[in-house]
């Protein structure tokens, strides 16, 4: 759990790198918080703001009073600041998550 809630980096430069995935563009690659995230992919990196914003997948529950210390929350929180769809997932298992499956959904 970060509990980072809508932190953002401001005593250290932002790093953003192109991610490539056999030799494709996939996306970028940010430093920072999730909120640092979305607000330079909105401001910075794409032309045009995006149909919809997707946080996560975060494990572990982000329900009741936990939503407000929740960094993928606040990602999603800062796209419908903007008007833009947002929602935040997450995987709430008593086991031990399992990245191979969250993966497979991209």
């Amino acid at each position: 759990m970060s509990a980072i809630g809508h932190e953002i980096t401001l005593t250290s430069p932002l790093k953003v790198q192109d991610v490539n995935k056999n030799g494709a563009f996939l996306g970028y690659a940010v430093t920072g918080t999730l909120s640092d995230c979305v607000k330079i992919a909105l401001q910075e990196l794409l032309k045009s703001p995006p149909d919809m914003i997707l946080s996560g997948i975060n494990p572990g529950a982000n329900a009741g009073i936990n939503i407000l210390c929740s960094g993928t929350v606040s990602a999603a929180t800062e796209g419908a600041f903007l008007e833009i769809k947002s929602a935040a997932i997450s995987l709430a298992t008593l086991k031990k998550s399992r990245p191979q499956i969250c993966s497979s959904l991209q």
